[in-house]
C-alpha cells in the first residue's frame, strides 16, 4: 500500500462500509503500518475506521498521533480533541494533545492546559514537564526550560525527550561538545526515536563531520521513512560535499513523502542556484514563496539571481525585506548596497554599509565595497580612507570577490532542519573598484611605478574619471617627482574642476612648499562651493595649528563638528582638541553626543571612554569600554582598552582579567602584554612580572617596555646590580632615553654617585638636546649642592626650550643661592608660564620678597599657601615673609601653628632658626 497513488487512495476511500467485525481489523492494520513507517497506508487504515465509525475513540486517536508524528499538528489537536469529548482518559490524551500544541507553536496554551494534577502517574508527569519546557524554549525562556528538563531527568534519568531538550540548550549555548555528550545518552537510551538520530546528525553536520551526519541522516530515515526532515538533511549534506547527484536522490526521496513541501522547492533552487541554472533555480523559489512569503532564505537567493541577471530593481525589492527582516546579516547587506550601486544610488549603499561596517571594521571586502560607495558619491577623502583600510586588512584584494553565506533554514510544519551552502556572488569591477584597490595596495608598499601602471589603466578604462589622475599624481609624488604630480592633479580638476581629492592634494603641495596663503586660499575656495567638506576644516585646523593660533583652530574644529554633526571624525577632532586643552567637560559633551548618534559603532564609544577617562568618570568608562568588547568580543584591542580603563578605576582583578583575555586572543599582542607586565609590577608581583617582561623582549627586542619593566622589578627589590643589567641589556637593542634614566636612578639608588653622574653626561654627549635628560642630571647636581654644574645645565635647558617653567622656577633658586637678583627674573617667567602652580607662585613670591616688591611677595605666597596649605615650606616663607611686612604677630602665630604640626620637612632648619629669631 506504500506506493499507491493518490487516484488508488481516493478509491479506496470510497469504497462501501467494511462492517463491525472489520473495524476492529482496520485499526490494528493501520498501527501495524505506522509502525513500519507506512504513514499513508496508516491513515488510510484510521479514516475507514471512522468512515464506519465516527466515534471511535481508539480510531480518533491513533489518527492524531500519526498527524503528530507527521508534524501536522492543527489535524492532530482535532482528532486528539475529539478522543478526548468522547471519554479517553486523561492520561492518553494529555500528552499528545500537548505535542499538537507545541507543532502549531501554541506555547502558552501547553502551559496553560497541559497540568500536572495529583493523580497523574509518574511517566505522566515526566512528559508533562518536558512539554512545558520545550514550551518555554519557544517562548524564549532558556533559563525556565533548563529548570524543567532538569526537574524532568530528576524524576526520569531515562527520559529521552528531556534529554533531547538539553541538547538543544547546549546547541543554542553553542556547547556543541556538551550537546555531544548528550546524544550519545540519548542513543543508548531511546535506539528506536527517530528524532535522536535526526538531531544527532544535525549536530554532526553543524561540525563538519559530513559521514558521520550522513550515517545518522539514513538511519532516521529507517526509523521515520515519512518524515521528509531527514531525507532534506541528507541532501543538505550531500550539497556541502559537492556531490550534486547525490543530493538529488535524497531530494526525490523527499518529495516522494511530500511533494508540495516548500523546503523540497527551495532545495531544488539551491541545487539549480550551484549549477547557475537560474530560471529553474527562479521557478522553484517563486513555489515557495507562493506558501511561504515569510521564508527569508528565499527571499535572499531570489535577490541574488535577480542581482546575477541584472534585473537590479526587482533585486533591491527582494534584497530589502530580507536586510529589513536579518539587519546584522553583513553578506546579505553587501549584496543589497551592492544592488544600490548598480542602480546608481551610492548615498543609499552607504547607509546600509556603514551600519554593517560598524559590526564588520575588519571585512576587506565590505569596506571596499564602502570606498567605492564614497568615491563614486564624490567624497574622495573618505573613500581614499576607506580602501586603504581594505588594503591594510587584505594586501592582495585587488581581486575582492564575496563569499555570500546564505544560511538555508530547512523548515516545515513537520521538523526543523538547518543546512548551510556557500555561493560566490561577483559583484562586479564597477561596484567594487578592484582598481583601486590595486592602486592603493602598490602605493600602501611604496611600489609607486607600479602604481602609475596600474592608475594609467584605470585612466583607459575611465578616461573621463578624475580618480585615475589623482591616484597618479600621488604616486609621482611618493616618487619625489613634485612636477609631474602638480601636472596629474591639474589635469584631474581639467576633466571635474571640483574635484576635491586633487584640490586637496595641490593644497598640500603648497603647504609643502612654504605657500601657506595660496594653501589656505584652496582651502576656502573649497568650502565655498562645500561648506561640509571635512578635510577642508581639518586642514585649516593643521594650519592654525602650524602657526600656533589655538583659537583659530578652536573654530575651525567647531564648524566642522556644527557641519557634521553625525561624523566620527570630526567629534573626534574636536575631543582631542579639547583635552589637550584640559578641557575635560567640553570634550565630555561632544563624545556624549556623537555616540548617542552611534551608540553600536566601536570608535565612537572608544571616545566617549575617553572623554569620560579625562574626565574622572572612570566607572562610566569601564562601562564604556565593556560595551566595545560587547560588540567586538574577538578583538584584543577591545579588551586591552577595557583592562587600562579598569587600571584607571583601581580594578586591577578585573584588569588583569581583560588584559589576559586580549592576549588569549592574540598571544603576541605587544600592548597587552606590557600593561599586564606594569600591572603585575604594580602589584609587587615581581617574578611574574618580569616573566611577562622578558616574554615582551623576546616578541618586540626593539620596544622599550620590556626592559623597563623588568628592571624596575629588580629595583623594587634592591637587586640594582641586575637592574643595571638590565637597562645596559635594553641599550644594546636600542637607544631611548628611559633606559638611560632607568640606569642612572639605580645607580643613584646603588650608591654610585659617580657612574650616576656619568651615563647622563656621557647620553648628552651624543643627544645633547635631549631635555629631558639634561633636566634629571641639574637636578641631580643640585641634590648634590653642586650649584654651579646645575644651575650650568638649567641654562642649556633654556637655550633648547625657552618656555621650560621648571628649569626657570630652579634656575631662580639657584640664583637666590648665589644672592643674585637674577633670580627675580627667572621667578617671574616661570610664573608668566605657569601663574597657577603653588610650587611656582612660592618661587615668584620668595623672589619678589628678597628683590622686589615685598607686600606683593607676601600675597602672592598668601595665595599659594591657600592652595597648597599641605606644602610646610610655602607656609614658612609665608611667615618670612609677613615679618618682613611687619606683621610680627600673624608671623609667630603661623610659626607656631607650623611647627607642631610638621616636625620635618626639607627647610625645618631654617624654619626653627627663624622662630627663634622671632619669638624672642
Amino acid at each position: 500500500m506504500k506506493n499507491l497513488s493518490l487516484v488508488v487512495i481516493l478509491a479506496l476511500l470510497s469504497l462501501p462500509g467494511i462492517g463491525a467485525a472489520s473495524v476492529a481489523d482496520e485499526l490494528e492494520a493501520g498501527k501495524k503500518a505506522f509502525a513500519q513507517g507506512e504513514v499513508r497506508t496508516a491513515v488510510i487504515h484510521f479514516k475507514n475506521v471512522l468512515k464506519e465509525e465516527p466515534d471511535n475513540v481508539e480510531g480518533r486517536l491513533s489518527l492524531g498521533q500519526v498527524y503528530v508524528e507527521v508534524g501536522d499538528g492543527a489535524s492532530a489537536e482535532k482528532e486528539i480533541t475529539r478522543a478526548r469529548q468522547l471519554g479517553l482518559a486523561r492520561d492518553r490524551w494529555l500528552v499528545p494533545l500537548g505535542k499538537a500544541y507545541l507543532l502549531q507553536r501554541n506555547f502558552q496554551k501547553v502551559l496553560d492546559e497541559i497540568t500536572v494534577e495529583s493523580g497523574d502517574a509518574s511517566t505522566v508527569q515526566v512528559n508533562i514537564l518536558t512539554l512545558h519546557a520545550d514550551a518555554h524554549m519557544g517562548l524564549g525562556d532558556r533559563d525556565k526550560a533548563r529548570q524543567e528538563y532538569e526537574q524532568a531527568l530528576k524524576s526520569n534519568p531515562q527520559a529521552v525527550d528531556a534529554i533531547l531538550g538539553q541538547v538543544s540548550l547546549a546547541v543554542i549555548a553553542g556547547d556543541l561538545a556538551g550537546a555531544e555528550s548528550n546524544i550519545a545518552q540519548a542513543k543508548k537510551l531511546g535506539p528506536a526515536n527517530y528524532r535522536v538520530w535526526l538531531m544527532s546528525a544535525e549536530i554532526a553536520r553543524m561540525q563538519k563531520k559530513f559521514p558521520a551526519a550522513e550515517a545518522d541522516y539514513t538511519q532516521a530515515t529507517k526509523l521515520a521513512p515519512w518524515d521528509t526532515s531527514a531525507f532534506l538533511g541528507l541532501t543538505a549534506v550531500a550539497l556541502a560535499q559537492g556531490n550534486t547527484d547525490k543530493a538529488k536522490q535524497h531530494l526525490n526521496a523527499a518529495a516522494q513523502i511530500a511533494p508540495k513541501h516548500p523546503m523540497i522547492h527551495y532545495m531544488r533552487a539551491v541545487i539549480a542556484y550551484q549549477a547557475k541554472e537560474f530560471p529553474a533555480a527562479e521557478e522553484s523559489l517563486q513555489q515557495v514563496l507562493k506558501v511561504a512569503p515569510r521564508h527569508m532564505p528565499s527571499q535572499l537567493m531570489m535577490g541574488t539571481i535577480q542581482y546575477d541577471k541584472g534585473s537590479y530593481e526587482s533585486a533591491e525589492g527582494y534584497l530589502s525585506r530580507y536586510v529589513a527582516e536579518y539587519p546584522d546579516q553583513v553578506p546579505a547587506a553587501k549584496v543589497l548596497a551592492a544592488t544600490y550601486m548598480k542602480l546608481n544610488n551610492p548615498k543609499k549603499a552607504i547607509a546600509i554599509l556603514e551600519k554593517a561596517a560598524a559590526k564588520s571594521s575588519d571585512d576587506a571586502q565590505l569596506l571596499a565595497l564602502l570606498g567605492s560607495a564614497y568615491m563614486r558619491s564624490g567624497d574622495v577623502s573618505k573613500g581614499n580612507e576607506t580602501l586603504e583600510k581594505a588594503v591594510n586588512i587584505a594586501p592582495d584584494a585587488a581581486n575582492i570577490r564575496t563569499q555570500l553565506a546564505l544560511g538555508l533554514l530547512a523548515e516545515g510544519e513537520t521538523s526543523q532542519a538547518v543546512t548551510e551552502l556557500e555561493s560566490a556572488v561577483e559583484l562586479g569591477q564597477d561596484v567594487i573598484q578592484a582598481d583601486m584597490l590595486l592602486i592603493m595596495t602598490h602605493m600602501k608598499q611604496r611600489d609607486f611605478d607600479k602604481a602609475l601602471q596600474a592608475a594609467a589603466a584605470l585612466a583607459k578604462k575611465q578616461p573621463d574619471s578624475p580618480v585615475a589622475y589623482s591616484f597618479m599624481g600621488g604616486a609621482y609624488l611618493g616618487k619625489g617627482d613634485k612636477k609631474a604630480a602638480r601636472e596629474q592633479f591639474e589635469q584631474a580638476l581639467k576633466i571635474q574642476p571640483k574635484f576635491s581629492g586633487a584640490r586637496m592634494n595641490l593644497a598640500a603641495m603648497d603647504l609643502d612648499a612654504g605657500n601657506i596663503d595660496a594653501a589656505k586660499q584652496r582651502y576656502h575656495d573649497i568650502l565655498k562651493e562645500d561648506d561640509k567638506n571635512l578635510d577642508a576644516m581639518l586642514a585649516l585646523v593643521m594650519v592654525a595649528e602650524k602657526q600656533e593660533n589655538i583659537e583659530d583652530a578652536r573654530k575651525w574644529l567647531l564648524q566642522a563638528w556644527e557641519k557634521n554633526p553625525q561624523s566620527i571624525r570630526a567629534a573626534g577632532s574636536l575631543v582631542n582638541f579639547y583635552m589637550s586643552q584640559q578641557e575635560g567637560m567640553k570634550a565630555l559633551d561632544i563624545a556624549n553626543g556623537i555616540a548617542a548618534v552611534h551608540p553600536q559603532h566601536p570608535e565612537a564609544l572608544r571616545l566617549l571612554g575617553q572623554a569620560q577617562l579625562a574626565a574622572d568618570k572612570k566607572s562610566s568608562a569601564v562601562a564604556t569600554f565593556a560595551k566595545i568588547t560587547g560588540l567586538l568580543p574577538n578583538q584584543p584591542q577591545a579588551h586591552h582598552l577595557l583592562g587600562m580603563a579598569q587600571l584607571e578605576n583601581g580594578d586591577n582583578t578585573a584588569a588583569r582579567k581583560s588584559l589576559k583575555r586580549a592576549l588569549e586572543l592574540q598571544k603576541d599582542f605587544a600592548p597587552a602584554l606590557a600593561s599586564l607586565a606594569g600591572l603585575e609590577l604594580k602589584a609587587n608581583n615581581h617574578a611574574e612580572a618580569r616573566r611577562l617582561a622578558t616574554q615582551l623582549q623576546q616578541l618586540a627586542p626593539k620596544a622599550v617596555t620590556g626592559y623597563l619593566v623588568e628592571a624596575a622589578s629588580f629595583q623594587e627589590g634592591k637587586d640594582y646590580t641586575a637592574a643595571i643589567k638590565v637597562y645596559e641589556r635594553g641599550m644594546a637593542q636600542l637607544d631611548d632615553s628611559r633606559l638611560i634614566l632607568g640606569m642612572h636612578q639605580a645607580h643613584v639608588q646603588a650608591g654610585n654617585k659617580q657612574k650616576a653622574e656619568q651615563v647622563l653626561v656621557d647620553w648628552l654627549g651624543r643627544y645633547p638636546k635631549d631635555n629631558a635628560a639634561r633636566s634629571i642630571l641639574a637636578g641631580y647636581y643640585m641634590q648634590q649642592k653642586n650649584n654651579d654644574q646645575a644651575l650650568a645645565q638649567y641654562q642649556k635647558v633654556l637655550e633648547v626650550q625657552p618656555d621650560n617653567y621648571i628649569a626657570h622656577n630652579n634656575l631662580a633658586w639657584l640664583y637666590h643661592l648665589k644672592g643674585d637678583a637674577k633670580a627675580l627674573k627667572h621667578a617671574e617667567q616661570a610664573y608668566t608660564l605657569q601663574p597657577k602652580l603653588p610650587s611656582v607662585m612660592d618661587t615668584y613670591g620668595w623672589e619678589l620678597l628678597h628683590y622686589g616688591d615685598k607686600n606683593r611677595g607676601l600675597v602672592m605666597l598668601q595665595q599659594a599657601a591657600v592652595q597648597a596649605p599641605h606644602m610646610p615650606e610655602i607656609r614658612y616663607h609665608m611667615a618670612v615673609a609677613l615679618e618682613k611686612n611687619g606683621r610680627h604677630d600673624e608671623a609667630l602665630l603661623e610659626m607656631k601653628r607650623l611647627l607642631q604640626e610638621h616636625q620635618d620637612f626639607s627647610e625645618i632648619e631654617d624654619a626653627k632658626k627663624f622662630y627663634e629669631q622671632i619669638n624672642k
